[in-house]
C-alpha cells in the first residue's frame, strides 16, 4: 500500500487566508428556518404572506387564519399569485415541504422567506379550525363482529 503525503499547512497561514464564502447560485438559498414561537411574532406583521404548500384536506383540517393555500405540486404554475417585495411565511404539516417551497421560491427571485421548522404539527398559534366537525372528532368504534375488524 503507497500513502501519499500531504502537506498541512501552518496555523498562522490558514488563520491570515480570507474566509471563503460560497459564491451566490442556485445552492444557495435565501430563506430563513424559523421555530412555531418564532413565526407566531412574525405574525404580528401585517405585510407578511403566510403560504400553505399542504394538500387540500391538510389545510381544511387547520391552519393559519390567514393563510394561502398553494400545495406544493401547483406551486411552480401558481408562484406569481404572491407578492415578490413581502415577507412570506411557508408552512406545511411537519417542515419538509415547506422547505422544498422556500428553494423554489428562493430561485424564483424571492428574498424573504421564512421556513417554520416543525410545521402545523407543533404550530399553536392562532388558527382557523372552523372546518373541524364533532363528527371528525367522535371516537373510532369497530364492531367485533365485522369481517373488517382487526384480528388479535
Amino acid at each position: 500500500m503507497k500513502l501519499l503525503h500531504q502537506q498541512i499547512p501552518d496555523i498562522e497561514e490558514v488563520q491570515s487566508s480570507p474566509p471563503v464564502l460560497p459564491s451566490k447560485g442556485p445552492n444557495l438559498v435565501a430563506f430563513q428556518d424559523i421555530t412555531a414561537h418564532e413565526a407566531t411574532l412574525r405574525l404580528s406583521d401585517p405585510n407578511l404572506q403566510v403560504l400553505d404548500v399542504r394538500f387540500d384536506y391538510e389545510y381544511q383540517f387547520h391552519h393559519i387564519t390567514r393563510a394561502v393555500l398553494i400545495p406544493l405540486p401547483q406551486l411552480s404554475q401558481r408562484y406569481q399569485e404572491l407578492e415578490l417585495s413581502q415577507p412570506i411565511l411557508v408552512v406545511c404539516e411537519h417542515g419538509v415541504r415547506s422547505r422544498r417551497a422556500c428553494e423554489f421560491l428562493s430561485d424564483k427571485g424571492f428574498k424573504h422567506l421564512f421556513n417554520m421548522l416543525g410545521g402545523m404539527s407543533i404550530y399553536r398559534g392562532e388558527m382557523d379550525e372552523s372546518s373541524l366537525s364533532q363528527e371528525r372528532l367522535q371516537p373510532l368504534t369497530i364492531d367485533p363482529s365485522s369481517p373488517k375488524a382487526p384480528r388479535r
